[in-house]
């Protein structure tokens, strides 16, 4: 973005006064002096008469104003990507737990359920399918142990913290303050910075092409 602010001064110079100043001088041997002998001295302005410097300076701030939508549509991205992940983690964390508790009230039922098979209370069918929906738990806690450190390690790395899956990030979701403002979906687009980006971009591949038409 900056470099992009500094071609616009680029852009400008030639509509700005240029100052010269040239001169010479003459060494005498007898004396070892110099002599100045001529000098110069001028002012040059150029006339934007066909509108190249113009157009070109459209170009330049078009260039930078898209520039600076590209610059905030990443720090947007970024910003959407770091609460996407803080929510799945959260999640990830809440399913997990649930999962915990599934899982021990399965073996707690599985043990009591395998002592009334051992004293005939109960049908040995029932204790298989209790080992079997214990073992299927079992997996699923594995799968959402993986899915919240892969979700943690993710957030550390956007937030820019060394990715070691130890990152607090509370227990409940957070709750939404302020209600987002409603609009036409043409309105919501025009919001967008990549969209803005986009057709400032146009713009400035017109101004180009503007400057390179030749006068007539």
């Amino acid at each position: 973005v900056q470099a992009a602010g500094e071609r616009i001064t680029v852009a400008r110079g030639p509509a700005l006064p240029r100052i010269g100043l040239d001169g010479s001088t003459q060494r005498d041997f007898k004396d070892n002096s110099n002599i100045l002998t001529a000098g110069l001295f001028g002012i040059t302005w150029e006339i934007d008469l066909w509108g190249r410097i113009s157009y070109g300076a459209a170009a330049a701030e078009e260039s930078y104003f898209s520039a600076a939508d590209d610059y905030q549509f990443a720090r947007l991205s970024l910003a959407a990507a770091i609460g996407k992940a803080w929510y799945a983690t959260i999640e990830a964390d809440a399913q997990l737990k649930y999962l915990r508790a599934s899982r021990d009230a399965t073996a707690a039922l599985l043990a009591l359920t395998e002592k009334r098979v051992e004293v005939g209370a109960a049908n040995p069918f029932e204790a298989a399918q209790l080992r079997r929906a214990l073992a299927e738990t079992d997996r699923q806690v594995e799968a959402a142990r993986l899915a919240a450190r892969q979700n943690r390690l993710a957030l550390e790395t956007l937030v820019g913290r060394p990715p070691q899956g130890i990152i607090p990030v509370g227990t409940a979701l957070p709750a939404v303050g302020t209600e987002i403002p409603g609009g036409l979906p043409v309105e919501l687009l025009e919001r967008r910075p990549d969209v803005r980006a986009a057709e400032r971009r146009a713009r400035a591949a017109i101004s180009v092409s503007c400057c390179r038409i030749p006068p007539p």
